[in-house]
């Protein structure tokens, strides 16, 4: 390691293609590759961990061993605990008490910054207490302003804007308003099932040109005065009468 053009906190290793600009940044390294800090303490215990970016006063300082993780903004991935993988912390406090967390991604004024030990989540929003409720939670989609969980340990929860929320296990949303289609049509829709689904226009005339079928129909000739309207049955016990045209002599009656 050598410094850099009389800059005594800045070290460089070409070697191994770290970079650590920053008071005390980068300090601990002993076998970490393709490692970029720049602020004060920022990556300042890491060993062995393989390309982490570490940008911000203190962001990241506490990890040693995790690999592949980003952290933009002060006091990002913050936790003297932290030995998480493969996540992404933009913005100030993002992240801040992680610790085994990995495959995240928080965005956001104190994005997800309670979460410890959850997994696979992401959180892309404003407010200063955005996403700050999750704690040990994973496999959740979290955007918008001022987005808060159901709960601190919820798994695979979807809310976008508290307009649409679901489930990205079992692929279920739930609207939270009326759905506009703007005069749009809704294609390849599955036949109903339940009373309340919706129903193509194809299943519609399908089922209506079944129920037709079912009747038996029976023309009727008046003779003389009188007409003797006969009911017909269908195979599922039900009448009815129709006629095209009916004329009666003068005071007959139907």
């Amino acid at each position: 390691m050598t410094a850099l053009t009389d800059l005594t906190d800045c070290v460089v290793n070409y070697t191994d293609q770290n970079m650590f600009l920053g008071q005390s940044s980068g300090g601990s390294i002993t076998a970490a590759n393709n490692s970029t800090s720049l602020g004060y303490l920022a990556l300042r215990d890491v060993t062995s961990g393989d390309g982490n970016t570490a940008i911000g006063n203190q962001a990241m300082k506490g990890l040693t061993t995790g690999i592949q993780n980003v952290a933009v903004g002060a006091s990002a991935l913050f936790n003297d605990s932290f030995n998480g993988n493969s996540n992404v912390a933009i913005g100030v406090s993002a992240l801040y008490s992680a610790t085994t967390a990995d495959t995240n991604i928080a965005i956001g004024l104190s994005a997800l910054s309670n979460l410890t030990t959850g997994d696979n989540n992401i959180l892309i929003g404003t407010g200063d207490t955005v996403g700050t409720q999750l704690t040990t939670g994973s496999n959740n989609i979290l955007i918008g302003h001022q987005i808060a969980p159901s709960s601190s340990s919820v798994t695979n929860e979807l809310n976008i804007g508290g307009t649409v929320v679901g489930n990205t296990s079992t692929k279920v949303l739930e609207l939270q308003a009326n759905l506009d289609a703007n005069a749009k049509k809704i294609t390849d829709l599955a036949d109903p099932t339940t009373a309340q689904d919706a129903a193509t226009k194809q299943y519609v005339d399908d089922t209506a040109s079944a129920e037709s079928g079912k009747w038996t129909v029976t023309t009727v000739t008046p003779s003389g005065d009188d007409v003797d309207l006969l009911t017909n049955i269908d195979s599922e016990g039900y009448t009815a009468v129709s006629y095209t045209h009916l004329t009666l002599p003068t005071n007959r009656e139907v």
